[in-house]
């Protein structure tokens, strides 16, 4: 047992000698170091000098056994088998510890790949810095130190040469993190040298001092959405902030001077730079309450100080102006709603009864409103739909405006104990003489008709300027009503039958009036590159927070150890599954959570299933009922066979379409009982099998939505699991199901077309089933009712006697958020429509920061 450290020079010479096999080996070791979870805990990984020393700790933790690190306890039990030929076996006449520095080595070359030529500072990352600087509480000494003497460049070169290998974790310094990944290993003179214009830029930013950066008066458009929304908060309290905050700061003085020469000047006592300050004094110093700032001007630096310039020149000289938004809206996720109300009975056969002419900003097939039948054969209740819109915060709250004018219509009209025709056939006399086979003359009932067109200037009027009033063009486009044809299928509907005439209207007696809804919504194709940040928040609505937080984290261990296993058998997947750029890359990560959503949601029981046995489960039988779909939880509106598509366009697209066999041999070998599934089932049961992380199993349904029996692992189950429950803990028969599952799904990935189709979601085809617009794709996801989307633009209608006023969201659902229970629980103010645009556009708009 050899325990002498090999010399530098037995290290560089065995890197350099590997064969092409160790090669593929070694980057399949590095690999399998895991820095967290996504690309932004790597690129800070990179960018810190104590990188090597971080990561030789993580591989350390490695298993030691056949792959990467040697193990002298095994290796007479190993020789001769599959040990040889192994990474340990060829680092055996080193030691472990020059095996942990050359795998470390090989993972930061992975993660942290140098540039091929220099690179430049980006613009962005000199003002971040400069905006960092002007957070300190002596903010006018710093200005003194670095502004007014001759020492400033020597100064901020110092400072930086100090702090640009421990910048604070804030996403206000990302920007800077590729190029200080690049040059922290360099000698101390070479990465002074590299700092020096940085340092330049810097002063010129935080002095006011660069003569590029000229700052003219004017309500200007803005093109990023929370830009928008911070500024016009600061703009709509410009008054009001004016004389709370220069309490707090010493001299501050009149913002707005009302003279250009002052207040968009060069140097640190213009107007506007004097707001920035002290806006950003309130956000770092003060108490929340004191300063009233809300969540879209604190969460990001640089967003609240580019707002308070977008303020500021809206505001000096002109005031009580808004921000305008310079944006194609259709480049953001679109939101629709459906809204049930059991109170309102149809008596309909074909379920769509009448939709406005005005057509949907999202898709153009579809109505902006369609009244609908939902539940039931003959009678159903009805169900208000809303076409989609882009999820912004105003064409949100409008179309929730839209649902309420209309419900307002149809309360009054459906009154209690008396059916009104909604929808008649001026011809229906021919009826006997025809048989129903006849011209149908549609008359929608004069009432309906009359009070909506009173109601529709209020209703335009009610519009933001930035909502529905901005994209319709006028009111005249709200009056008018069409009879509508029924489902399409293959992108062909139907016109209503003579036979389904009259459809009548009318409320039930004594029932409560509620509003259930459901949310479909869109996030980015690559949806799977950002899980964690962009999806999770999407299960998280009140109700079944920490069952929500364990299915959606379970999904993505899932998916991260398939990941893992993927590159262990085929390593030329490695560029797809690295932590890679690419839009392939972010694809194929999204096949592969949506598998694991698949797979964790058909390991629960379903109605179709021959036999209920744990040993029985067959992914292939999926029932669709409501009980499946609410397992699903977020269920998806595409399969795998349309991710599989848009796979094999971008890898042709992105030069890579070689590495698409791949792909299906490892899925094969992983699923294959006799080759990796074993070692890949035990690696996942052991991710998995930790205390209050997996959710719970139904594996006895009952009618369309009970349980009679939950599994689970965790002797507390969540929320999902109620208390009068039946619930059995057994390790055993849950990960029968749960593996079993997972083997069943993967099995039918690799096997093409046909196998794949098996793995989907519920629902008929809304074509495209892809959204795209102006380079970016799109997939649409439809919240059941749980989520995120749907439980904040669930509206409550309080118990009164005239025509109720929808609150969205109610007060009970308002308590909820702010409980100590929610991840809302501590945000100031509550905006659900914000909220909306915070949660869906704002992630997907910085996952096409690259301008794609």
């Amino acid at each position: 047992q050899r325990k002498a450290t090999a010399p530098a020079t037995e290290l560089t010479r065995l890197t350099q000698n590997m064969s092409d096999n160790r090669s593929t080996r070694l980057d399949r070791c590095a690999a399998t170091v895991d820095v967290g979870n996504g690309l932004d805990d790597k690129a800070w990984f990179c960018a810190s000098p104590s990188r090597q020393t971080n990561i030789e700790e993580l591989v350390k933790k490695l298993p030691t056994d056949d792959l990467c690190l040697p193990d002298s306890r095994r290796y007479a039990s190993h020789l001769g088998r599959k040990w040889v030929g192994s990474v340990a076996q060829e680092l055996w006449q080193i030691d472990l510890g020059a095996a942990v520095q050359i795998i470390a080595e090989a993972s930061i070359k992975l993660m942290c790949p140098m540039s091929v030529s220099s690179l430049a500072w980006p613009k962005q990352c000199a003002e971040a810095i400069s905006w960092g600087l002007r957070q300190g509480k002596k903010l006018q000494r710093t200005y003194d130190e670095f502004c007014t003497g001759e020492q400033g460049t020597e100064m901020m070169l110092k400072t930086l040469v100090g702090t640009m290998g421990n910048l604070p974790r804030d996403p206000l310094f990302r920007s800077c993190l590729v190029k200080v990944s690049d040059i922290i290993g360099m000698p101390t003179d070479a990465f002074e040298k590299e700092i020096t214009p940085l340092a330049q830029n810097v002063l010129h930013k935080f002095c006011n001092t660069d003569e590029s950066d000229i700052v003219t008066p004017g309500c200007a458009p803005v093109t990023d959405l929370r830009l928008r929304a911070c500024a016009n908060f600061l703009l709509a309290n410009f008054e009001s902030l004016q004389r709370a905050l220069p309490k707090t700061v010493r001299d501050s003085g009149k913002w707005c001077r009302k003279s250009s020469k002052s207040d968009f000047s060069r140097g640190v006592d213009a107007g506007y730079v004097r707001f920035q300050n002290d806006i950003l004094f309130a956000k770092t110093y003060l108490d929340p309450k004191e300063h009233t700032l809300p969540e879209e001007c604190t969460d990001d630096v640089s967003i609240l100080m580019s707002s308070a310039l977008a303020a500021f020149k809206c505001a000096c000289p002109w005031k009580k102006q808004q921000v305008s938004i310079d944006v194609d809206p259709l480049r953001v996720p679109c939101v629709g709603l459906e809204g049930e109300s059991s109170i309102v009975q149809l008596k309909t056969g074909q379920k769509p009864v009448l939709e406005l002419e005005a057509r949907s900003l999202c898709n153009k097939n579809y109505p902006l409103f369609q009244i609908t039948g939902d539940m039931g054969d003959l009678s159903k209740s009805m169900e208000l739909i809303t076409g989609p819109v882009p999820g912004t915060a105003e064409l949100v709250a409008d179309m929730q405006r839209l649902y309420q004018a209309v419900f307002n219509v149809i309360m009054k009209l459906a009154k209690e104990r008396v059916s009104v025709e909604l929808l008649s056939d001026a011809n229906a006399g021919l009826n006997r003489a025809t048989q129903g086979k006849h011209d149908v003359q549609p008359v929608l009932d004069a009432t309906f008709l009359d009070r909506w067109r009173r109601a529709v200037p209020e209703l335009w009027r009610s519009f933001n300027v930035e909502g529905l009033r901005k994209y319709l063009g006028g009111p005249d486009i709200l009056q008018h009503w069409l009879v509508s044809e029924s489902v399409a299928v293959n992108g062909m509907g139907y016109s209503r039958p003579a036979q389904d005439y009259p459809v009548l209207i009318g409320r039930k007696p004594n029932a409560k009036a509620t509003v259930g809804i459901q949310a479909t919504f869109e996030i980015p194709l690559e949806f799977g590159r950002n899980w964690v940040t962009a999806v999770q928040p999407l299960f998280l609505g009140t109700r079944y927070q920490d069952y929500a937080k364990r299915l959606a984290g379970s999904i993505h261990t899932v998916a991260m150890v398939l990941a893992e296993e993927l590159v262990a058998q085929q390593p030329e997947l490695l560029p797809l599954l690295a932590g890679a750029t690419s839009k392939s890359e972010g694809i194929l990560k999204s096949m592969l959570h949506f598998m694991a959503h698949f797979a964790l949601a058909q390991a629960s029981d379903d109605e179709l299933l021959g036999d209920h046995n744990d040993q029985q489960i067959d992914v292939k039988v999926m029932s669709c009922a409501v009980s499946r779909k609410n397992d699903l939880y977020l269920n998806p509106r595409f399969g795998l066979n349309d991710l599989s598509e848009e796979l094999d366009i971008t890898l042709k697209n992105e030069g890579m379409h070689r590495l698409r066999p791949c792909l299906e041999r490892a899925l094969a070998s992983i699923s294959n009982r006799d080759e990796a599934w074993p070692q890949f089932s035990r690696k996942l049961a052991e991710r998995l099998n930790v205390e209050g992380t997996t959710p719970e199993l139904c594996v006895e349904q009952t009618d369309t939505t009970g349980c009679a029996e939950y599994l689970g692992l965790d002797r507390r189950p969540s929320s999902n699991v109620g208390p009068n429950k039946h619930y059995v803990v057994n390790p055993d028969r849950y990960f029968t199901r749960v593996l079993l599952a997972i083997q069943q799904t993967l099995d039918l990935a690799s096997k093409g077309r046909k196998g794949r189709n098996h793995i989907r979601g519920c629902g008929h085809d809304i074509p495209p089933v892809f959204r795209q617009h102006g380079g970016r794709k799109f997939a649409r996801f439809e919240d059941r009712g749980h989520g995120r989307i749907a439980v904040l633009l669930k509206p409550e209608v309080p118990p009164t006697k005239v025509t109720p006023k929808l609150q969205v969201p109610g007060q009970e659902q308002q308590a909820k958020w702010k409980s100590a229970r929610s991840d809302l629980g501590n945000r100031h103010g509550f905006d659900p429509y914000n909220i909306v645009e915070t949660t869906l556009v704002h992630p997907a708009m910085e996952a096409f920061a690259d301008g794609s």
